[in-house]
């Protein structure tokens, strides 16, 4: 961490070398199965203006996004190689979809329809990939058993639309982070729903392209649904889509972001005192308590009142009283020489203490996901390579550093 050249109040250590070790394992893990980086989300949190360039160079082969802004942020960064929005994108933008040469989802005749008209009327071409929904209740041609033929009707008529090429066909599993005998059953049977739909299409005539159905826990549960890509997720970032044994003895993967706040002030109190909103805490027993210049607006979840805990000086402090929009106290009586600017470790490691990001959504009632996704823009990144920190990036100034 340079001090001069970030704010030193709550930032994010993010490891490049962890991302890169992860792709590495997750590539000799799929074999000749291609890759599509998924950096929805700000690259889930870790900054996808900086991680998914240095994703293609590490070998990506294709980039996952939730819509088109975030489509053009990373075709702004420099980002070359084939990108995949999941969600909607209006019609209205067909323009810059072929303009950028993204990739669109297309989930139901009446929106590829929509998409059609527009490419048309541009005198443009746009890539889509057929959605098919096996199972999951979201977008897609709804491939219920009861549905099944309708919805290859549909995206048949999708494929033959003018404006509109096929490069690619792919679903999304609902359970494939369940390792238990049902989770594993309904997994299956997506894969075969979509298989068949692929089949039915293939049978009429149609490229379905490029197939590809496996996110994080199907890269590392079901090798033989790799099929000809996969889109690797939360572990691309060394974190795993559920703690299950049968899940993270998959594949050793390693935490990219570390997140650190520090010591705004230490304050003696003495027995019965109150600390914070709610009076939610009274101090038993006269107590040390420093305010650590951290809260909800940066992303730590308020459900951490009086459970959480973080590390000073190597030693693990409790969180005490309620966490605040940009402040949490932390009881520090046992640990000796707290001062104003210590670093504190949110999550991440400080000699042999650890706190993961596991253990804060835990506490929180949430998923690691959310934990690293709620990270908020005001909060700066700052990018480790070969132990050094080569780039920071804070949004709050709207500028790179």
């Amino acid at each position: 961490m340079i001090e001069s050249e970030v704010l030193r109040r709550t930032w994010a250590d993010i490891s490049l070398d962890a991302i890169e070790y992860n792709f590495k394992k997750i590539k000799t893990h799929v074999g000749s199965a291609m890759v599509m980086a998924v950096v929805k989300a700000d690259a889930y949190g870790h900054g996808d203006r900086m991680t998914a360039p240095f994703l293609e160079e590490a070998g990506a082969d294709w980039f996952g996004v939730s819509n088109l802004g975030e489509a053009l942020g990373i075709r702004e960064s420099g980002v070359t190689k084939p990108i995949l929005i999941f969600g909607n994108t209006p019609s209205q933008c067909v323009s810059e979809l072929a303009k950028w040469n993204v990739t669109q989802a297309a989930y139901s005749y009446e929106y590829a329809k929509k998409l059609s008209d527009e490419a048309v009327r541009l005198g443009v071409t746009v890539d889509v990939h057929l959605k098919f929904d096996t199972g999951m209740g979201r977008l897609g041609f709804v491939c219920s058993e009861d549905n099944f033929d309708l919805a290859i009707d549909e995206a048949e008529k999708t494929a033959r639309l003018p404006g509109l090429r096929v490069t690619g066909s792919f679903t999304h599993f609902a359970s494939a982070d369940e390792p238990d005998e049902d989770g594993v059953a309904y997994t299956k049977m997506q894969f075969s729903r979509f298989c068949r739909a692929c089949d039915a299409l293939k049978a009429r005539g149609v490229d379905v392209g490029i197939r590809h159905c496996c996110n994080s826990a199907a890269v590392l549960c079901f090798p033989e649904m790799h099929l000809d890509m996969v889109r690797p997720g939360i572990i691309l970032y060394g974190l795993y889509p559920a703690a299950q044994e049968e899940i993270t003895c998959r594949m050793k993967l390693k935490p990219a972001m570390e997140l650190r706040t520090v010591v705004s002030l230490v304050k003696d109190y003495e027995k019965g005192g109150c600390i914070s909103y709610g009076r939610r805490f009274t101090a038993p027993e006269d107590m040390k308590i420093a305010s650590t210049a951290i809260g909800y607006a940066d992303g730590y979840h308020r459900l951490l009142t009086n459970r959480g805990r973080m590390i000073v000086r190597g030693k693990y402090a409790p969180v005490v009283g309620s966490v605040c929009m940009d402040q949490t106290m932390l009881d520090v009586t046992g640990i000796p020489n707290v001062a104003e600017g210590d670093v504190v470790t949110v999550f991440g490691r400080d000699g042999d203490a650890v706190v993961s990001a596991d253990e804060v959504a835990a506490l929180a009632g949430t998923i690691n996901y959310e934990v690293i996704c709620a990270l908020a823009r005001r909060v700066p990144r700052c990018y480790y390579l070969r132990g050094e920190n080569i780039h920071n990036f804070d949004y709050a100034r709207w500028k790179e550093k």
